[in-house]
This record gives C-alpha cells, structure tokens and sequence, in this order.
C-alpha cells in the first residue's frame, strides 16, 4: 500500500490484487485490479502483461523480430545497466530530473514526486537505466511492485535531444533496458512483467506508435481497473469530479 498527498488530499494506492487497511485517507485507490472493484466507479483499460515464468528463448521467441534484432544489436553497444532495488535520494532526485526534461521534450506533464516517493518508502519502487559507454544515462524505467507483479510506471529517454545516429542506439537501449528489467525481476521471484497501458483506441497516432512498441515483446493484452472510493467528504467530493471531468472528455 502506497500512502501520498495530493492536491491536499491523502490517498492510499493498492495495486493488483493487494489487500490491507489502510490508515485514515480522503481516497482510497485500486490500481491495475484484474477484476472490478465492488460499490466503486471503475476505469477500464488494458495492458500487456508477460508471464516472466519462461526461459530466456522462450521469452525471445515471443518477441517480434524487431524487437530481438535491437536487443542483441544494443548487447554490443557496450551499454551498463543498473537495477536499483532500494533507491536513495540522490537516486530518485536523478530520475525526477531525467524524466522532467523527457516530459519538457515531449510535453507531457511532469510526474507526480509525491507518488513515486510514496511507492519508494513502502519498499515498492524498482528504478533501472541504461548508460552509454560515456557514463551518460539514456534510459530509465520506473517499477511498482507487489508480491509477484511489476508494472512499469514510467519510461523515460532523451533520444529527441541528439543527433540520429545516437537516437537509434538510445532507441535499442530502450528495448534493452525492458529486457535486462525482465530477466533481473524473474531473477528476483516475479512472476508478471506489466508494460503499463496499452492504448485500445484507434485515433491518436502517437499511442498506437507506443502500442507497436510494446506489442513487440510478446504477451498478451489484458482488461484490467482502475477505481477510486472517497472516504471523507472532500475525498467523495474528488472523485464526484474526476468522474465528472471524465464523462466531459468523452471517457464513460
């Protein structure tokens, strides 16, 4: 359970199928649930999940040619990779820096530090990278974690910001990352790998780019929930409005 402040109200996560009590909140959040959440108002969406329970060729096999091709290409870019279990704040500080400056680039709002720093103090945030030959980080991915499931939260790299010739290797040490992150996290005892959303629509380009992106790992695509339940006044009050914001934008 993932405990953080937003927007001046506290916010309990859970994720998948976690289960537990959470302490005195406004909101109570159910993540990536495989099944609806009873009495709430649940989002659907869908991901790509991946049974980490398979050998390496099996796992390889499974992946687009593409996909294979860029790995074994980015095993000979003489790239390091870092698994950071337990990150500290120097660690954390850095990602928040990377991804703000990716999030710049691609316009995208910036992450919610409160969150990931939620998910570092409950001992459930995995933080991995990539560095060129030069020391220089390319890539970060950001894990959340529980029991035997971990989802990616967030992926970021700098290859908008360089010229060609270094985005097609930071565009193979992506790929890389995944499955470095992969093979590490079954190394640990888990067993789904989650690749964070997987776009159902068919009208914004740029997500069915990222959906053929992670379709070329394999596995398979997966309904899943997400909900939020107020238990103050103001937290009743929140998701009332978030519903109503959704329901604006077109999402039902």
């Amino acid at each position: 359970m993932i405990v953080y402040s937003k927007q001046r109200l506290t916010i309990a996560e859970f994720h998948f199928n976690e289960q537990g009590t959470p302490p005195a909140v406004d909101i109570i959040r159910y993540q990536s649930r495989p099944e609806k959440v009873a009495g709430t108002f649940c989002y659907p969406f869908s991901t790509i999940l991946i049974d980490l329970r398979q050998e390496d060729d099996v796992l390889l096999s499974e992946m687009s040619k593409t996909t294979r091709n860029e790995i074994r290409r980015a095993a000979k870019d003489n790239l390091s990779f870092e698994f950071i279990a337990l990150p500290d704040d120097s660690q954390v500080n850095e990602f928040f820096e990377f991804y703000d400056a990716f999030a710049g680039l691609k316009g995208l709002p910036k992450l919610n530090r409160a969150r990931i720093l939620g998910m570092r103090d409950c001992n459930s945030l995995v933080l991995t990278r990539i560095r060129a030959e030069d020391g220089t980080v390319v890539v970060w991915h950001c894990y959340v974690h529980v029991d035997d499931c971990a989802r990616l939260v967030h992926s970021a790299s700098l290859f908008r910001a360089v010229e060609k010739a270094q985005q097609a290797i930071n565009s193979r040490a992506n790929r890389y990352l995944h499955w470095l992150d992969m093979v590490h996290l079954r190394g640990q005892g888990f067993s789904t790998y989650d690749l964070g959303g997987w776009y159902s629509g068919q009208e914004d380009t740029e997500k069915l780019n990222v959906n053929r992106f992670k379709e070329g790992f394999g596995g398979r695509v997966a309904a899943q929930y997400n909900t939020d339940r107020g238990v103050t006044l103001k937290g009743v009050l929140a998701v009332q409005l978030r519903r109503a914001v959704g329901l604006i934008r077109g999402h039902k």
